[in-house]
């Protein structure tokens, strides 16, 4: 045989080859191209989500933390307004919850049960809080320990939340009812039962009882008193502990019972079925001290049964307080001879002063006997050791109009603008720590801190301290006549410090002895929203001070006071109530004959200084929760809303008509109140950029923006340091230190580990210059301030304030852009796309850390309207005709985008489908180009 192949053979093999090839060469190219083109949310499917332990513990931690207010904390309440994140935290640090932040979208309002911290919370992470709990009224006889917010503070979805309140009824030693716990809000989940509310609130208020399982769910054995540990009620052949729903005794077990949301349950120990006809009355003694001043002894609140005598209350609370009392019957009634202070002093009959104990009912000195007195419902009771005709003290403050003064000038406070004073623009440290309250006592909120003549000034509870600024050291405290709200805000002028307290009173002390030299009466609280909270900023022009209310939750207020106070003598010059709307963080600002405030509702209102009557009101987009600040040019003012949003205002100096001049979007959510200095607008909130939290919600960064005061074009926004994006918003005014030609920007977040920022304007990115030791770390709402030699000061819902001072130079630009983005290790997910250049939020990417946002043009001035996105420009270009070719240009381009975003969110690399989308359309180019010249070769 030859082994010469044959010419046929040879002729056709070679195409046949070529032909596979072809084949195989363009099915590997459409497997490239099908691969690039799949979305990349159905490739996310399949790879593993990543997950950021920072944004974790961020978001864990704005939940569990604003229980207090808040800001305040933060909650409040505190302590606490909010981005979607902290949707649950209302407080914070009212305790400060409450306290607090507010949500863009205002999701993030429950908070701050939020807190109010917080506590306060919604605009960024929160906290929270008001310092009240939830449905129990205030100053109650609560158990040692008890959970101020109840179990709504650790929740984050209010709509899956059903709220109910939980009362418990014993007996005191002697058989009367007796109130053990007051309705206490408790959340639950949907599907949760009765038994699930009356186990949570015995537990969070450290009530002991024992209870064993039967087939018609727990049964209540026995419940030990709160108030003595050797009063256990159980079955006694006649009194056993009782389930009621909604005052009336139930047909079924509490297991069976599944929660409505405002149902009350409440265990009482009876046998009739009912709840016990209870009075509330609050109860005070006042002594005097070593020094012969008056002194609060006790002050307390307590549901009796009804007919209970004010002698049979008095020695319940005295008993309960460990006050030490001889008492007497005598044919004349029950007689108080002497009271025992804690020092161990015996106040009696003193024939020298002719002071004794007199009996005070509803503030005035009583006709009649304590047992000759019957308890009513919001009766008050009071002993007060003093001489016949004294005047009543308040919390046991005495105001003396003549107290010396100290001869002290100028004014200071929050939202006096920028400073030259020489503040860290290199390496901080700690100066001196001062703890003010524990961290565990969501109850009492601290002021913001007020530095001036070398002393620190700042409140807790009811108490004004006075601090050496330079050692921390006390120098003297004095007593309130309420208690501070969630959010204070003092002013020192002339020599005076002005207090805003509860109910929307104020203040007025020396700076230097802390005398009281007069306060303001209570305003009216509101049926719904209650008493009126003082948390706005004061304004002091001309001898008088501006100052407003609010009556409010977290997330709404129902109505609010604007006053102007006569700063010497503390009288009332005028006042006028707002009936739709209450001043929430609010504060005016002053020009020539005309005052500038706006409200929780967006209502800008411009009045006459002298009279209080309205010139002009102005509506904006959305509401406010900053003070308004003057502009450069007289007659010109900056707001900032809650939607991220600042507006340029102007007021005819003639008729006090307010005209908008234009407004730029910054943020996603702003509570911040602006710092003008140099032509620039400085404020904070929380970022455009965002990224999906664990919940499956939105959460934000935060952000600091400088602004042209001209224009309003927006010069950059500082989202990042060198190890990360901004945890959190800021919620607070920035300090802004401007030295040897540079410009310092000292700011906090919403967040933990709630240390001090800086940035230098100029730089890629800010940096965290200070983080407190590990058992300070906390939520921050609160403003820095600074000292006249440039020490910083400042305080977050740990419950202590911090003072921290430069130890040398400035330190470079301020860290240089990161090598690589956030990672699951040391900074928060999210996408790495572009942002939108006209500032709109829904368009808006995330950029990677250490980026500056590329200015943002202002919004229209006649509308407020935002320029179009990138893809409403994308969809107006199609409409206009454009060629095709631009057409899909355009359409890869956002497709490429979207994916990315996409992939990105899910963890997968954002390079994967853009590689796809190359390599296919590569690959088709080159199948087109080989296949033209195989059929012209053939």
């Amino acid at each position: 045989m030859s082994n010469t192949i044959p010419e046929r053979m040879r002729s056709g093999g070679a195409p046949a080859m070529r032909g596979i090839a072809r084949r195989a060469a363009a099915a590997a190219l459409a497997v490239l191209l099908v691969w690039g083109q799949v979305p990349a949310a159905a490739w996310a499917e399949v790879a593993p989500a990543e997950s950021s332990s920072a944004a974790n513990a961020q978001l864990q931690g704005a939940h569990a933390g604003s229980s207090g207010e808040g800001s305040g904390d933060s909650s409040d309440a505190a302590n606490a307004e909010q981005t979607d994140d902290a949707a649950g935290a209302e407080q914070a640090s009212d305790a400060q919850a409450d306290e607090g932040q507010q949500d863009a979208s205002e999701t993030a309002d429950n908070n701050i049960g939020a807190a109010d911290t917080n506590t306060d919370a919604a605009d960024g992470n929160t906290v929270s809080a008001d310092d009240t709990a939830a449905g129990q009224t205030e100053g109650s006889k609560q158990p040692a320990g008890s959970a101020e917010k109840g179990s709504t503070a650790a929740l984050d979805d209010e709509d899956q939340l059903v709220v109910v309140s939980v009362s418990i009824y014993g007996m005191s030693a002697s058989g009367d009812a007796e109130e053990w716990l007051a309705p206490y809000e408790v959340a639950l989940d949907e599907g949760q039962t009765a038994e699930d509310a009356l186990v949570q609130a015995l537990e969070e208020n450290n009530i002991a009882y024992d209870a064993t399982p039967s087939e018609y769910g727990l049964y209540f054995q026995s419940i030990t008193s709160p108030f003595d540990a050797g009063n256990t009620l159980s079955y006694d052949g006649n009194n056993y502990w009782q389930f009621l729903v909604d005052g009336a005794s139930a047909s079924t077990g509490a297991s069976s019972v599944v929660a409505t949301e405002g149902a009350s349950y409440a265990l009482v120990f009876g046998s009739t079925g009912e709840l016990p006809s209870m009075v509330r009355a609050t109860f005070e003694v006042y002594g005097i001290d070593a020094s012969g001043n008056p002194e609060v002894w006790t002050t307390d609140s307590l549901s009796v049964e009804k007919g209970t005598t004010a002698a049979e209350l008095t020695e319940r609370m005295l008993d309960a307080a460990g006050i030490a009392y001889d008492a007497e019957e005598s044919t004349y009634g029950w007689y108080l001879n002497s009271m025992t202070s804690s020092d161990g002093r015996e106040l009696a009959w003193d024939e020298a002063t002719g002071a004794y104990w007199q009996l005070w009912v509803n503030g005035a000195a009583s006709d009649a006997g304590a047992s000759s007195v019957a308890v009513e419902d919001g009766m008050s009771i009071a002993w007060y050791y003093a001489a016949y005709g004294a005047e009543y003290p308040e919390n046991g403050v005495v105001a003396d109009p003549d107290a010396e003064q100290p001869d002290w000038e100028g004014a200071y406070g929050f939202g006096q603008g920028p400073t030259t004073a020489e503040t860290p623009a290199g390496d901080a440290e700690e100066s001196w720590v001062s703890k003010i309250k524990d961290v565990t006592d969501w109850q009492t909120n601290v002021s913001d801190p007020l530095v001036a003549h070398g002393r620190v000034y700042i409140c807790a509870g009811s108490q004004l301290i006075m601090m050496d600024a330079a050692t921390g050291k006390e120098l003297g405290r004095a007593t309130l006549v309420e208690k501070v709200d969630s959010i204070a805000r003092m002013v020192m002028v002339d020599g005076l410090i002005i207090v805003p307290v509860h109910n929307g009173r104020l203040q007025a002390l020396t700076a230097d002895t802390l005398s009281t030299v007069w306060y303001t009466d209570a305003l009216p609280a509101h049926e719904q929203g209650g008493d009126q909270q003082a948390l706005g900023s004061l304004t002091v022009e001309g001898g008088y001070l501006y100052f407003a209310t609010a009556s409010a939750s977290w997330s709404s207020s129902y109505n609010g006071y604007l006053l102007c106070v006569d700063i010497k003598t503390g009288d009332v010059v005028w006042q006028r109530e707002s009936t739709q709307s209450g001043f929430y963080w609010a504060g005016a600002a002053v020009s020539g004959s005309w005052a500038v405030i706006t409200d929780d509702a967006g209502i800008v209102t411009v009045f006459n200084r002298e009279t209080g009557e309205t010139a002009s009101t102005l509506a904006l987009d959305a509401g406010s929760r900053s003070q308004v600040v003057n502009g450069t040019d007289a007659g010109t003012f900056i707001v900032v809303t809650k939607d991220g949003c600042l507006h340029k205002i102007a007021v005819d100096s003639r008729t006090g008509v307010a005209v908008e001049l234009g407004s730029v979007k910054f943020g996603s959510s702003s509570t911040s109140t602006p710092v003008v200095a140099g032509g620039k607008v400085y404020v904070g909130g929380a970022s455009l950029e965002s990224y999906a939290n664990s919940w499956g919600s939105t959460s934000y960064y935060g952000t600091i923006a400088v602004i042209d005061e001209a224009s309003l074009a927006i010069e950059c926004r500082i989202i990042s340091t060198e190890d990360g994006y901004l945890p959190a918003a800021v919620q607070a005014s920035p300090l802004v230190s401007q030295q040897e030609g540079s410009t310092y920007v000292y700011f906090t977040c919403n967040s933990t580990p709630g240390g001090v920022y800086r940035y230098r304007v100029g730089d890629k990115q800010a940096e965290l210059i200070y983080t407190p030791a590990e058992g300070q770390q906390n939520y921050c709402m609160a403003s820095v301030v600074c000292g006249s030699d440039g020490t910083l000061y400042y305080i977050n819902d740990s419950g202590n304030l911090f003072a921290i001072k430069g130890t040398s130079s400035p330190s470079g630009d301020g860290g240089d852009t990161p090598e690589k983005g956030p990672n699951e290790s040391d900074k928060v997910p999210g996408n790495t796309g572009t942002v939108s250049e006209n500032g709109d939020d829904g368009a808006a990417g995330r950029r990677p850390a250490g980026a500056v946002s590329p200015a943002l043009q202002p919004l229209a001035a006649s509308n407020g309207d935002a320029a179009a996105s990138d893809g409403e420009t994308l969809e107006g270009a199609a409409a206009d005709g454009s060629d095709a070719e631009e057409q899909a240009s355009a359409s890869a381009r956002a497709t490429s985008a979207l994916a990315s975003d996409a992939a990105a969110e899910r963890g997968l690399p954002s390079w994967v489908p853009v590689a796809g989308i190359v390599v296919g359309v590569c690959g088709l180019a080159a199948i087109g180009i080989y296949l033209a010249i195989v059929r012209k070769r053939s």
